[in-house]
């Protein structure tokens, strides 16, 4: 069990940063010098180079590219299919990938070229870069090494918040918390969303709906909230695929509706927001001792960022075995 000891205090969450937009253009090669460091960075695409159209365009609307630089010399990449990573040898001038490895998602339609994009434009053996600033902002720019043509552009990923965010369940915890992930397939998609003072949700079985506040102390390892004027509807679960197995499936979801609703009708709700593969939540028990002290436990519930599909045959996407 991991303990975090903190006082319960309502706080603010930050507001999400802007992305901006630059025109596309060669820089030369002495305007790519930056003294600043890239590791320990998180960066969200604005534009990718097209190469067969040759073209600077602009990230797809629902399907973030991010590019995250840890503090052990590697960094991982994700634009709406497959997760990317590899080492990487950051100098004040460019970025030199050793072996990188991705995942095996089939992607399709724009999600694909958004990646085949993304791939080709960051993750090649050798990157040149800058970070230049703005009244905002800073601006990451990679570009060819060898003619300085921009290839992508890059703003600070936002800090992760629940304020405006909206989540679709990727599975609950049914045993011992680091175990195996049960996600029961219903009607339609099981969902978590979140405002400035209420939250809504659908748990597969039932709606729910109340308000929350954020508790988390400044140097806490998790950041918490706590829920209050929870209400959900009272409707019996049914199966939306009537056959031999109704009755199990019905089960199924019948506790998974309760794993989410113990989850978020704690005294407090430890949670935790993954910034690459597009986003996650993950909301955790907890225990509040009696000296206001809280202890974090196993997982419960984990949710995802939601895909959106504005066009069917261009935005599909499948595992492959």
């Amino acid at each position: 069990m991991n303990i975090v000891k903190t006082v319960l205090l309502i706080t603010t969450a930050a507001p999400l940063t802007a992305a901006h937009t630059l025109l596309r253009g060669n820089l030369p090669t002495e305007q790519y010098i930056t003294s600043e460091s890239l590791l320990g960075t998180s960066w969200t695409a604005t534009d990718l180079l097209y190469a067969d159209d040759n073209e600077l365009k602009p990230v797809l609307e629902n399907t973030p590219a991010t590019l995250i630089f840890s503090n052990d010399n590697t960094a991982s990449g994700y634009a709406g299919c497959n997760q990317i990573f590899g080492d990487v040898v950051i100098s004040s001038t460019t970025l030199e990938f050793g072996e990188v490895t991705q995942t095996m998602m089939m992607c399709f339609g724009a999600i694909d070229d958004q990646e085949r994009a993304f791939n080709s434009a960051v993750f090649r053996e050798s990157v040149r870069y800058k970070i230049t600033s703005t009244e905002d902002d800073n601006v990451l720019i990679l570009g060819d090494i060898n003619t300085g043509e921009v290839t992508a552009r890059f703003v600070p990923l936002p800090e992760p918040t629940l304020v405006d965010s909206e989540w679709e369940l990727n599975g609950v915890i049914m045993d011992d918390g680091w175990g195996s992930i049960s996600h029961t397939f219903t009607d339609e998609p099981v969902t978590l969303s979140f405002d400035e003072t209420t939250f809504k949700g659908y748990t597969g079985c039932n709606t729910v709906q109340g308000e929350w506040k954020d508790v988390t102390e400044e140097d806490s390892t998790y950041p918490m909230f706590r829920t209050t004027n929870l209400v959900t509807t009272k409707r019996g679960c049914v199966s939306p695929f009537p056959g031999d197995n109704e009755d199990e499936l019905i089960k199924a979801i019948a506790e998974q509706e309760q794993i989410i609703l113990d989850a978020l009708s704690q005294d407090v709700v430890a949670y935790s927001i993954q910034q690459d593969r597009g986003g996650g939540l993950t909301l955790y028990d907890t225990t509040v001792n009696d000296d206001n002290t809280v202890d974090v436990g196993d997982r419960m519930v984990i949710y995802s960022t939601p895909r959106s599909y504005e066009d069917e045959e261009d935005n599909t996407w499948a595992s492959m075995d």
